[in-house]
């Protein structure tokens, strides 16, 4: 009778055999946390990747605008003598990117199409660069500024 009042005063005594759980472990997750961490890390890699290329190709552009600035500022070249040194860079540049198909040998208008078949969704026949077929005539350029701008766009497809 006692164990009978104690077991009602009580009423956990009875549950000594039962133990908590123990807690859940981090790890091992599921396979489809596995392939979200991988994915996550893969695009942290793809845009690290993506801005050292970026960032590069800005250095390369740099110097090579460096380049085409000396020959803006120039103010003893004949309208002429920018076509002449602005295709000398063009090639320059071409022999850099395409050592193996010689463009340096390239002239007149094989050169014009050399230069769209490198870049294509830019229209040479709409662009000022349409000069760089007869280099050794003399030109006038109606528009410097868009003629520079034309070449450096060209520069930064290609690079």
């Amino acid at each position: 009778m006692e164990q009978l009042v104690m077991n009602a005063s009580n009423p956990l005594a009875e549950l000594k055999d039962i133990h908590l759980p123990t807690e859940p472990s981090v790890l091992p997750l599921s396979i489809g946390w596995y392939i979200i961490i991988c994915l996550f890390l893969g695009l942290i890699l793809i845009s690290l990747v993506r801005q050292l290329m970026k960032k590069s190709k800005q250095k390369r552009f740099n110097h090579i605008n460096s380049l085409l600035i000396a020959i803006e500022q120039n103010n003893n070249l004949t309208h002429a003598d920018i076509v002449a040194e602005c295709s000398n860079l063009l090639k320059q540049v071409s022999m850099l990117k395409f050592a193996k198909e010689n463009p340096q040998f390239i002239s007149g208008t094989e050169w014009l199409d050399y230069l769209q078949r490198k870049v294509p969704k830019f229209k040479l026949s709409n662009s000022e660069l349409h000069y760089l077929a007869n280099i050794y005539q003399k030109h006038e350029l109606k528009d410097t500024a868009k003629f520079f701008a034309d070449v450096r766009h060209w520069i930064w497809r290609v690079i």
